[in-house]
């Protein structure tokens, strides 16, 4: 395994130990059922050294520098897809209706997934193109529910 790789599995272990041993956490309260809340997918994808926020350096300038960059790209995106349809479509905003939510959480995961396809065609210009696209619907979803 690359050193990428393993930094990826290690974020991603060590956040789902986290959710495992605190019983995933919202506001200082425990989560239903003890399964991962919005509030830890944020930390986990959108935290300091998140996913995401891996992924926007990896694409940034003349994005991966290689084969196993561009691996790593893909694959801390197909996570992020994979976080998206196990913690943020099974979960209900603070704020605002559950049917903006659904199409919310919907549009992301789409756009996470197509960030998958170009990473693993190599399109840096489609890759960032979805990154940011990525972060403009962060910033739609925060406005109608956080």
């Amino acid at each position: 395994m690359t050193r990428s790789l393993l930094a990826v599995a290690s974020l991603v272990a060590a956040g789902f130990a986290w959710i495992v041993t605190t019983g995933g956490l919202e506001r200082g309260a425990r989560a239903e059922r003890g399964k991962p809340s919005i509030a830890d997918f944020m930390q986990v994808v959108h935290g300091p050294g998140g996913l995401r926020v891996q992924l926007q350096e990896s694409l940034a300038g003349s994005g991966p520098a290689d084969e196993n960059a561009w691996k790593t790209v893909a694959a801390r995106a197909s996570v992020i897809a994979f976080l998206t349809e196990a913690v943020l479509a099974g979960s209900r905003p603070r704020k605002g209706d559950l049917p903006s939510w659904k199409a919310k959480v919907e549009a992301y995961g789409q756009t996470v997934s197509k960030l998958a396809s170009a990473a693993a065609k190599r399109d840096l210009p489609a890759a960032k193109e979805q990154s940011a696209e990525l972060a403009k619907s962060c910033r739609d979803c925060h406005k109608a529910h956080k």
